[in-house]
This record gives structure tokens, sequence and C-alpha cells, in this order.
């Protein structure tokens, strides 16, 4: 059985300081209102850092070579900043302690950096992940891969997230599907999307991961 995690806001408690760090990032070099960038931000959640920054230099029609280099500060100034945030936070207890349950095989699908999810694993020594897949690929993307390379079954697969776009890709991908709202940003919309969703859970906290788990997989004898 495969257990796909979604990153920010269910592994880390990272939502509000990312946040808060891309708005800033495109306000100080592109001098765009924080309320313009913050509006948009919070109408289009769990997008990959590169979707809202190409968004914002479109409206300033820069020619190419501006665009990219423009483009590359973006970059450059969100991603120190992502490593202050991962410095300073510590992984999900109840996700670590999911992380025991040798039954399943874990996957890590979100919209952040590939690259600076691995090094939080490596820094805190995380080993029993499978595979990481993250941006600039968006998470219907990644998902394909995996099913491409028969990594992973629909039916032998939970999705665990904290958003809509989580909700999407098990949705649409036919997969069952647990959002919490502890540390999401959108958690006021995850109950009205788990209703009436057969395969769909929603739980406020954390520390019910496990027992909902048990919910979902109760036919199929896992536990």
């Amino acid at each position: 059985m495969n257990i796909i995690l979604d990153f920010d806001g269910v592994f880390v408690h990272s939502n509000f300081e990312k946040e808060k760090c891309l708005i800033e990032a495109i306000c100080s070099i592109l001098g765009i209102n924080k309320l313009n960038v913050s509006k948009f931000i919070t109408k289009n959640p769990g997008m990959n850092r590169e979707t809202y920054f190409e968004y914002f230099l479109d409206l300033h029609n820069q020619d190419e070579e501006s665009f990219h280099k423009t483009m590359d500060l973006l970059k450059k100034t969100y991603a120190q900043n992502v490593k202050e945030i991962y410095h300073k936070c510590l992984p999900n207890p109840y996700i670590l302690k999911l992380l025991k349950k040798e039954m399943f095989d874990f996957y890590i699908i979100s919209s952040g950096n590939k690259n600076e999810i691995k090094n939080f694993l490596n820094v805190n020594r995380i080993n029993n992940i499978k595979g990481v897949y993250g941006g600039p690929k968006t998470k219907v993307e990644n998902l394909m891969i995996m099913i491409s390379e028969k990594k992973i079954i629909k039916n032998e697969t939970i999705i665990i997230g904290d958003g809509n776009k989580d909700f999407e890709l098990a949705y649409k991908s036919e997969m069952k599907c647990i959002l919490v709202g502890e540390w999401s940003l959108e958690a006021n919309n995850l109950q009205n999307l788990s209703a009436n969703k057969k395969n769909v859970i929603y739980t406020a906290k954390f520390k019910n991961i496990q027992l909902e788990l048990k919910k979902l997989l109760t036919n199929n004898n896992i536990y």
C-alpha cells in the first residue's frame, strides 16, 4: 500500500511563513502592491513558485532578457528565505510516527522544490521516503510520472494533503484521500471538499491521522 504525502502543511508547519516570504519577494523585487499580490495568492493557493512569479512578471511586459534576470532574482531570493524557514522547522511528529508503519511505501508530491525537500529530509535523517516529486512540475504531472513508472497503483494509494490541489489530485485520479486542516491555508474549505465523498476524509488534527487511515483501509485488511 502506498501513501503520498504533501510536504508543506503536512510534513512541516511552513505554509504561513512561505506565503509571507513569497509575497515579500514579489513585492520588493517587482514593486507590486502587497494587497494585490496577497489577494491573487489567496485565490490561487498551492501552485509552484515559478507559476506565481511568471504571472506577476507578465504584468510588467519585460523583454526576454530582463524577464529571465528578474525570474532568477526572484527564485534566488525566495529560495534563500525557504532555506531559513526549513532550518527552523521540525518534522511533524504524527507523520514521523506514521512513517514507522512498514506496511506502507511513502512518497512525497509537493509544489515545493524537490531539492529543498530532499535536503530537509537528509538534515533530519529521514530515510524511509521512497521518492520525492516536486516543482517546477505540477502535482498532477508528477503523479502521472509515478504512474507511468509503475511506482504506484491507483487503488492501492492514499494521498494525505492539506489543500484543494491535493483533493483534486486524489479525486481526478480516483484515489483515496485524507485532508488535514491543522496547518492548512485552506482549512475553511477542506470540510466542504470532503462532504459526501466516499473516499475523501477530512480531519482537523494530525493526531487523528492513523484513525482516519483505519477507516479508509478497513476493507483492505491492512491493520
